[in-house]
Formats: structure tokens, C-alpha cells, sequence
């Protein structure tokens, strides 16, 4: 599809949604409706893709553009309670993160 027909969105996520994955109710210009569902590690650059969920073309209504997702933004918490340093702590234990 051509680029001109793409929707584009930038997301700011919580970091438990980046970590764990997230699901969206995402709203086209023409006011129908899908849920977009992810399970995977989403950082900031991360694009997600899916196809024919854009906008028409205007020359022909046949062809549709992509909606593209695009996670621009990883919000951490301003602190955490002990417990849940804790758990963090816990679950991340044997880990293995790249570049680390």
C-alpha cells in the first residue's frame, strides 16, 4: 500500500504494558474499530505493522493502507514500594538482557 494511505500512531507506554505486552482498541478515521493485541518486549522505536487496517486510497477504494504503531515512549514509575522492588527483583532474576 502506498505511505500516503498508512495511519500512524506513536504510543507512550507504562513499562508494565512495554514488558508484559498490551492490547488497543484502535479507532480509524472512518470511526470503525480493532483491537491490536501484542505479547512481545515493546521499546521505544519498536514499530508494529498491520496490514490493511489504514485508510482508503483515494483513487481507488480497493486499495488500503496499513496502520502503523510506533512506541515512542517507555514511562517508568516515579518510585516503587518495597514489596514490589521485591517482586521486580524476583522476576527478573536470571534474566538474561542483551548489551547488559
Amino acid at each position: 500500500a502506498d505511505k500516503g494511505n498508512d495511519l500512524e500512531f506513536d504510543v507512550r507506554l507504562p513499562v508494565s504494558r512495554a514488558l508484559c505486552g498490551f492490547r488497543a482498541t484502535v479507532k480509524g478515521l472512518n470511526g470503525k474499530s480493532f483491537e491490536f493485541d501484542t505479547r512481545e518486549v515493546s521499546t521505544p522505536g519498536k514499530t508494529y505493522v498491520v496490514k490493511g487496517k489504514g485508510m482508503p486510497d483515494q483513487h481507488d477504494a480497493k486499495i488500503i493502507g496499513d496502520c502503523v504503531i510506533r512506541i515512542t515512549e517507555v514511562i517508568f514509575p516515579k518510585s516503587l514500594a518495597d514489596n514490589q522492588r521485591v517482586g521486580l527483583k524476583q522476576a527478573f532474576n536470571g534474566i538474561d538482557i542483551e548489551g547488559v
